[in-house]
């Protein structure tokens, strides 16, 4: 009866041996899940290989405009972060290419930090950029900076802008800002919303400036990211902001 009692005894201490073992085991895997999940989608500068391509159409400074402007990001390292633009526009009569660069690093719940370097052509008109970009997160305002040198067939001069955006809801973005490049400014409202459809956003913008300036475009972006994710975390997790279609819309001023 004894003998009968210990081996019951064991058995039933190996079955629950046993069990607690696939119970740590079970924790473990899901705690690792966890930090690789953060690891890769909640910490990098760039939660992904991403990009997007948008396309708008509108009216600016009285000509018909429209173009196409796209680019890539990667993350390298946790941190740090690439990506390059590209675009192309008519403002009629004139064609209009550009290229860009940059390299910053990203936490995506505080900000952004980085160097930037882009060429834009328009017609007979070409500058070359050099500078610094920032953006820093504050809930749900994100407030974007950025400056350097330009030199080219245009002024040698300074250039700098600042803008603010605030998302009312995670789909939703509406922004104001304003760029200065030799002494010529612009003012300008944005706006951006992500319907149901994942991974496509339409957007609208509206600007004065200087020598009687005005536009209005709208567009659509469309997200190259397979996953599900609300525009608040698109813009704090994958593309810092593209200003190469605002170069070209200084290049333009300027050259007249």
């Amino acid at each position: 009866m004894n003998q009968h009692s210990s081996c019951s005894a064991a058995r039933a201490r190996s079955a629950l041996i046993e069990k607690a073992s696939k119970l740590m085991r079970a924790v473990s895997i899901a705690i690792l899940s966890c930090l690789v999940t953060d690891s890769v989608y909640g910490n990098q500068a760039v939660s992904a290989y991403t990009g997007k391509v948008e396309g708008l159409y509108g009216n600016i400074d009285g000509e018909t405009g429209k173009g196409v402007v796209g680019n890539f990001s990667m993350p390298v390292g946790d941190k740090f972060g690439v990506r390059w633009d590209g675009l192309y526009a008519e403002i009629n009569p004139d064609h209009a290419y550009g290229a860009g660069l940059h390299a910053f690093w990203r936490e995506p719940s505080t900000g952004l930090l980085g160097l930037t370097a882009s060429h834009v052509r328009l017609t007979k008109t070409e500058a070359t950029r050099v500078g610094i970009e920032g953006e820093y997160y504050l809930d749900r305002f994100t407030f974007v900076g950025a400056g350097g040198y330009q030199d080219g067939d245009i002024e040698s001069s300074a250039y700098g802008g600042l803008q603010a955006g605030y998302y009312p809801k995670a789909d939703l973005l509406l922004t104001l800002g304003t760029t200065t490049t030799d002494s010529i400014e612009r003012y300008g409202l944005g706006i951006e919303y992500q319907p149901d459809t994942p991974g496509v956003s339409v957007f609208a913008s509206f600007a004065i400036g200087d020598n009687n300036y005005e536009h209005a475009f709208f567009g659509l972006k469309v997200y190259i990211d397979p996953r599900p994710k609300s525009l608040f975390k698109r813009h704090r997790e994958d593309d810092p902001v593209n200003n190469l279609f605002g170069s070209m819309l200084d290049v333009f001023m300027m050259s007249f």
